[in-house]
């Protein structure tokens, strides 16, 4: 009878793994994260807020990506007030300057230091993809994929994860006001164009325009502050972060009319609104992760 017991468990032990066990306590706190194999050793701080009054095997979840001032102290205040109303659990993991720089944080970590292309399992990418599996897994929610939002740094992170990661776990993705966009070209380089990854193909772009992906603009995103980018290669996508986006948008949608593939991707303004991480944030809860967003669709 005992070794009928341990097969079972054997046997059910995937299973198990999959309904959720509940590792983070209602309310507002912090977890550290590691990836348990694979090439990178990063610790990630991780902040979430997992509201109490709602069964939390139903829970949707979703997880933010901050900007370049890598301060997620305001995302959680922001979105805990509408995790509160709406009933989902919120992570926001911490992508410090030290440990992820711009070629880490914006740019995936396709790159290392000398420009040399890595390998998937040495990217961001794949840090990131182990942590939402890990947070659909130990969370409590029956969810099996989460919704990610990013605004600005975290707008580019979120566009090309992605483009460049067919991940299983994400159901929707949401990219609010990046400051530069990877145009599906194979004229320039990375970050600025696809020319030299072997990753991105006809069928990984298709698949990418096919997602449910929603492009967040604000309409007052047009200031060419100091810390927007302005190289040259950026200046070519536009003079400005609303700009830039039109094109990037465009750009998809005539890559998919071309090929005659689905393009399932929103373009979503919002108006009376600069380069604001919480205005953004706020829209993005209120508006568009329940897809009840048509009164702001052009």
């Amino acid at each position: 009878m005992k070794q009928i017991g341990y097969i079972v468990v054997f046997l059910l032990f995937p299973l198990f793994r999959c309904l959720g066990a509940e590792m983070y306590p209602s309310g507002t706190g912090s977890f550290f994260y590691n990836m348990p194999s694979g090439e990178i050793t990063d610790t990630l701080k991780v902040f979430y807020h997992i509201p109490e009054g709602y069964e939390r095997a139903s829970m949707p979840v979703v997880i933010g990506f901050h900007g370049n001032d890598r301060d997620c102290s305001y995302w959680i205040e922001t979105w805990r007030e509408y995790a509160d109303k709406k009933g989902f659990m919120f992570f926001i993991p911490w992508f410090t300057h030290s440990n992820f720089p711009t070629r880490r944080y914006q740019e995936v970590g396709v790159k290392d230091d000398n420009g040399n292309i890595l390998p998937l399992r040495q990217r961001t990418s794949a840090l990131v993809d182990s942590l939402i599996c890990h947070i659909l897994k130990n969370s409590g929610t029956r969810e099996r994929k989460a919704t990610i939002y990013g605004h600005s740094a975290g707008g580019q992170f979120v566009h090309r994860f992605m483009l460049l990661n067919n991940s299983p776990y994400v159901k929707k993705a949401i990219i609010g006001n990046p400051g530069w966009f990877t145009f599906p070209s194979t004229d320039e380089d990375y970050s600025y164009g696809i020319k030299d990854l072997r990753e991105t193909d006809n069928n990984s772009l298709r698949n990418m325009l096919g997602k449910n992906i929603v492009l967040q603009l604000a309409e007052g995103d047009t200031i060419r502050e100091s810390f927007l980018r302005k190289t040259p290669e950026a200046d070519r996508q536009g003079r400005n972060r609303l700009e830039r986006g039109n094109k990037y948008f465009e750009t998809l949608n005539a890559l998919a009319e071309k090929n005659g593939w689905d393009f399932n991707w929103r373009r979503v303004y919002v108006p009376d609104v600069g380069h604001d991480a919480v205005a953004m944030s706020r829209h993005a809860a209120e508006y568009i992760l329940n897809d009840t967003v048509s009164v702001y669709m052009r």
